[in-house]
C-alpha cells in the first residue's frame, strides 16, 4: 500500500509526496529539506527561511512520514502541518515549492 503525505504549498492546492521507500529525510539548507528515496530520486521540499541549525520543518516532515505509515491501509494520506514552529521572521512557516529529481 502506497502511502502519501498532503503538503499545503503556498499560492497551490495540497501536493502528493509518496513517502515509501524514503532512505534518509536531511535539512538541506535554511530554506530546504530533501527526501532522498531508496532508488537515489530525490523530493526537494522549499520552505521559508528558518534560523541556522533549526531543523524544525525536517523534523515535522519526518515524523509525519512515521505518522502515515503506521496509519491503516485505509487512510493513505496525512495532511502535513508546521503550526508550532517559528520561521527566521517569528512566523510560521509555509511550504513555497516541491520538485522532483
Amino acid at each position: 500500500m502506497q502511502k502519501y503525505l498532503s503538503i499545503p504549498v503556498k499560492n497551490e492546492a495540497n501536493q502528493l509526496v509518496l513517502v515509501n521507500e524514503v532512505a534518509i529525510v536531511e535539512q538541506a539548507s535554511v530554506t530546504e529539506v530533501d527526501i532522498i528515496y531508496t532508488s537515489g530520486k530525490k523530493c526537494t521540499i522549499a520552505h521559508d527561511t528558518m534560523a541556522a541549525n533549526n531543523e524544525d520543518v525536517r523534523n515535522k516532515i519526518q515524523d509525519s512520514i512515521l505518522q502515515v505509515l503506521t496509519q491503516a491501509w485505509q487512510k493513505p494520506s496525512l495532511q502535513v502541518s508546521l503550526g508550532g514552529i517559528e520561521d527566521a521572521g517569528g512566523g510560521v512557516p509555509e511550504i513555497t515549492g516541491i520538485t522532483f529529481s
